[in-house]
């Protein structure tokens, strides 16, 4: 697995941003404000499961993704928060959870329902990454896991390894939480020019077109991604009229917005799938119907 530049950790507690905002119901300071994140440390020799104070609810959006690697027994070697895989038979026999890799980190649900973190484009979300289609990512994989919650459970974490006094190490787990409400809020940030911009808008901020990748969840229409001062701003044009709802509406993207729009950064696309594509995706399959992004603002030239 490569390392990345700047660790999502780093990233997404540092950084931060200010907009003007419509008037709404709930408001939201940031786009940061759309979710929710926690950091805690797994110790590689750790005996019983780490309970914690995180409690998803239902229909929330939850990624949990793992760095580092531990060293597990004294002969094994290392392994990252995926684990060892199956296929090491001598290995089974020390597993706590036997369906999961050895030296995977497992989460719990109230204490139940075991599930192990897998390869992320590996094992789990192989669709987004398509040779020729999905964008670089900067990564071969990531250790982790990602659903939409069947009910609200307190989490819990825990190694795969009914032997760990001889492991060394620890993990990193950050947990992110998105709500139903607050995915289809995203458009609270979402500012878009009426006319579409050519290059730039009659205000001077800069907008790029997307080309025929935007198609797939926008139609075959003119998409925009704003850049600088709109960073994370998308615009979706039919026949040169700004869309304002339905499906093929532009969304705000929080991913893009981390990276003042940049797209040329790979890690940038790689958080865009998290924050914005993977909530979007599972949402849609979970209630069987498309999201309704609210509060989009139009702006007009005088």
């Amino acid at each position: 697995m490569k390392i990345a530049v700047i660790t999502l950790i780093v990233l997404l507690m540092m950084m931060g941003g200010t907009t003007q905002q419509p008037t709404s119901q709930k408001h939201y300071s940031s786009p940061r404000a759309l979710y929710r994140m926690d950091t805690l440390f797994l110790k590689a020799n750790r005996s019983q499961p780490l309970l914690t104070n995180i409690t998803i609810q239902q229909n929330e959006f939850v990624y949990i993704e793992v760095y580092g690697k531990i060293s597990v027994g004294t002969f094994v070697g290392e392994t990252d928060g995926a684990g060892i895989p199956r296929s090491s038979l001598s290995l089974m026999m020390y597993n706590k959870y036997p369906d999961f890799n050895h030296g995977s980190v497992v989460f719990l649900r109230n204490g139940k329902s075991p599930q192990a973190c897998v390869r992320i484009l590996e094992d789990l979300g192989m669709k987004y990454d398509l040779p020729g289609v999905s964008p670089d990512y900067g990564i071969d994989y990531v250790p982790g896991y990602y659903f939409i919650a069947d009910e609200a459970a307190r989490l819990s974490f825990d190694i795969n390894d009914n032997e760990p006094v001889n492991n060394r190490g620890e993990y990193i787990i950050i947990v992110l939480r998105m709500s139903h409400e607050d995915h289809q809020a995203r458009n609270y940030f979402n500012r878009c020019p009426e006319k579409k911009p050519n290059e730039t808008d009659c205000q001077g901020h800069t907008w790029i077109e997307e080309g025929i990748k935007s198609y797939y969840y926008h139609g075959i229409n003119d998409s925009y991604r704003g850049q600088g001062e709109r960073a994370g701003c998308q615009c979706v044009y039919d026949d040169g009229r700004l869309i304002t709802k339905g499906k093929n509406i532009g969304s705000f993207d929080i991913g893009y917005w981390h990276f003042d729009g940049d797209l040329t950064k790979p890690q940038a696309h790689y958080y865009h799938l998290i924050l914005d594509v993977l909530p979007h995706d599972l949402f849609e399959e979970k209630l069987s119907k498309a999201p309704e992004y609210k509060y989009q603002r139009v702006e007009r030239c005088e």
